[in-house]
Order: C-alpha cells, then sequence, then structure tokens
C-alpha cells in the first residue's frame, strides 16, 4: 500500500508542476480594443429603411 500512496504522491506533485508551468504569464502580444477615428456621414432623405449608408474605419493596431 506504500507504494501505491508514493506513486500518487509523485504523480500529483508532477501534475501540479505541469499546471503551473502551463499557467505562466504569456508575453505574446496582446489584444487591443480596435479604434475609430470621428467619422462624418450623409444620408439622403430618400434613403431606404435598413440600407447601407457608409463604411466605419477602424484599426486594431
Amino acid at each position: 500500500m506504500n507504494g501505491r500512496s508514493s506513486i500518487f504522491r509523485h504523480s500529483c506533485l508532477l501534475c501540479l508542476i505541469l499546471l503551473m508551468a502551463a499557467c505562466k504569464k504569456d508575453d505574446g502580444p496582446m489584444n487591443a480594443a480596435p479604434t475609430i477615428e470621428p467619422q462624418t456621414f450623409s444620408v439622403a432623405e430618400s434613403a431606404e429603411m435598413n440600407a447601407a449608408v457608409e463604411t466605419v474605419e477602424a484599426t486594431d493596431a
């Protein structure tokens, strides 16, 4: 029984070490929110309902 207990403890310790190594800080590029500069759009009074008007330009740099 002692042999199984030792193997179990070593297995748990190994899993804990692997989990901690997998959860290290990510040094890769961070995801940033898009930047949308102020824009002006014109819509004709006779435009149909739900018609596409303009395209919003944004960057995510």
